[in-house]
């Protein structure tokens, strides 16, 4: 048995991304060999406040450590997310079971790492895992240069069977509209500087429940949209042209696989893993605010360039399908 150690956060619970969503899409097309614990962040008595979410993490180890059998295997999503408690959760199990495997998860940018732990701290964490999986190479990188060599670097997946283009994506005669979204390593005063001077786009701000509507105050270009089921957000997204990307770091992000797979053109900061997902053939690499701004006014400017962009958003997206990322976690598992 797979034992699948996840959570369901209130930013995607219910909706087509995040680790739960993928691991129960994962587990319906093997019942009998993945089995799934999920914790609600909250919503359950057990889960509330830090001292409950870690008495039943620590009681869901000490339950399957009981119950160990000889090639059980333990998928921990959240690993060196400190609410999680998922390096809890692997010290039991490397306790109880030294040999049982386990692989662990990371996908929180180094900034948010050295957050939480010392780096002598995130070393430790490596020993009590099999392997760490990234979803960048930049992460996979950060992880080796800190002496750890137990790291498989994976990628971010997108369900390109709910994320999917609108019908008019190559077809509009109305003006080039821009969609920002995420809030992970994002720079909201550089994106406001770019709304700034670029007043004849149009830019959708998906702030989700960040307060920055003070930075976008009087700008008549910028339509605010706070937290919104996620078929609106999709809604948002295909009734756009660009997805503007501004970060100051990124390992793989929900929010460039599933603007690819609805076909928008990527206009990105050259951070990161950005790489591992976009290239020349679909994306604007760009490095300063400057950048940004000759870039969405070039594709505004140039229908035909945009079009292509967004052809090869949608070809590249294929690369990252849930499909593709379930095949890839059963090679790691062998």
């Amino acid at each position: 048995m797979i034992y699948v150690i996840c959570y369901d956060w209130a930013s995607t619970s219910g909706n087509h991304t995040g680790m739960r969503y993928l691991y129960e899409y994962i587990q319906k097309s093997n019942p009998e060999l993945y089995k799934m614990y999920t914790f609600n962040m909250g919503r359950r008595f057990l889960d509330k406040g830090k001292r409950g979410k870690q008495i039943s993490v620590f009681f869901t180890a000490l339950k399957l450590a009981m119950t160990y059998k000889s090639g059980d295997k333990f998928i921990l999503t959240e690993y060196l997310h400190r609410d999680s408690y998922q390096i809890l959760f692997a010290k039991i199990i490397r306790f109880i079971c030294p040999k049982a495997p386990i692989y662990a998860m990371v996908h929180l940018v180094p900034e948010k790492l050295e957050g939480q732990y010392s780096k002598a701290q995130i070393r430790k964490s490596s020993r009590f895992v099999t392997e760490i999986v990234t979803l960048g190479s930049s992460l996979t990188c950060y992880l080796n240069n800190l002496g750890i060599e137990n790291v498989y670097t994976s990628f971010h997946y997108v369900d390109n069977n709910y994320y999917t283009p609108s019908a008019n994506l190559y077809n509009r005669d109305d003006d080039v509209k821009v969609i920002v979204m995420g809030a992970l390593a994002r720079d909201f005063e550089q994106i406001a500087y770019i709304v700034s001077k670029l007043p004849q786009i149009r830019f959708y701000i998906c702030k989700g429940r960040e307060k920055i509507d003070y930075l976008f105050s009087g700008f008549k270009n910028a339509t605010l949209v706070g937290y919104v089921p996620e078929v609106e957000l999709k809604h948002y997204m295909n009734d756009s042209d660009i997805s503007l990307n501004v970060m100051k770091d990124t390992i793989g992000s929900n929010v460039i696989c599933t603007s690819m797979a609805t076909g928008l053109a990527m206009v990105v900061s050259d951070v990161g893993s950005i790489r591992d997902y976009c290239d020349e053939t679909n994306a604007c690499f760009c490095s300063s605010p400057d950048d940004f701004i000759k870039n969405i006014m070039i594709l505004a400017n140039d229908r035909e360039l945009l079009n292509s962009l967004k052809k090869m958003s949608l070809k590249k997206a294929q690369q990252f399908s849930i499909d593709n990322y379930c095949a890839s976690l059963s090679s790691l598992l062998k």
